[in-house]
C-alpha cells in the first residue's frame, strides 16, 4: 500500500527530526485521535479495516500537505500539524471530529465518533514524553465522552 508507507516514511522522518530537535519549534503541534473499537465489534474486521482507510484518505483531503497523518495504534492516529497555533491545532481537530461524524462512510449505516488529545510541542521534549502527553489528553477527551476535543 504506497500510500501507507509513504506515511510511515514520512512519520519516520518526523520523528528524526524531533529526536535531533531541527524541524520543530514551539509553534508545532500534535494530535492524536482515535475512531472507536465498536466498528470491528458491530460489523467485522474487514469492513474495520477499510473504513480506517477510507477514515484516513478522508482526513488527508482536509489537512494541509505540510500536515503529516499517520496510524500509530490500531485504532489511532497521530497527526502532526507544523507551524500551528496550539489554538489554531483545537480547531482543526474540532472541525475534523464534525465532518468525520457528518461524513456518509460506505459500508457504514451509523457515523463514527473521534477523539482527539491536542499538544502542543515544548522546546528540548523528546518524542516519548511528547506522545505520553498526548495520549493523556486522548485519555482525557475519551473519559469525557465520544466525538470529543481536549487540549493537554
Amino acid at each position: 500500500m504506497p500510500l501507507l508507507n509513504s506515511t510511515i516514511m514520512r512519520l519516520n522522518e518526523i520523528t528524526s527530526q524531533i529526536e535531533n530537535k531541527s524541524a520543530l519549534t514551539s509553534e508545532n503541534e500534535f494530535l492524536i485521535k482515535q475512531i472507536f473499537r465498536e466498528i470491528n465489534e458491530t460489523y467485522s474486521y474487514q469492513i474495520g479495516d477499510s473504513t480506517l482507510k477510507e477514515l484516513a484518505l478522508f482526513v488527508n483531503s482536509h489537512i494541509r500537505t505540510t500536515d503529516i497523518l499517520g496510524r500509530w495504534e490500531a485504532e489511532e492516529f497521530i497527526l502532526i500539524l507544523p507551524e500551528t497555533s496550539k489554538e489554531q491545532a483545537q480547531i482543526t481537530a474540532e472541525h475534523l471530529k464534525e465532518s468525520i461524524y457528518n461524513y456518509d462512510f460506505k459500508d457504514l449505516t451509523t457515523y463514527i465518533t473521534c477523539s482527539f488529545g491536542v499538544v502542543d510541542y515544548e522546546q528540548n521534549e523528546d518524542i516519548d514524553s511528547v506522545i505520553r502527553r498526548s495520549s493523556k489528553a486522548l485519555f482525557h477527551a475519551k473519559s469525557s465522552g465520544k466525538n470529543c476535543v481536549k487540549v493537554g
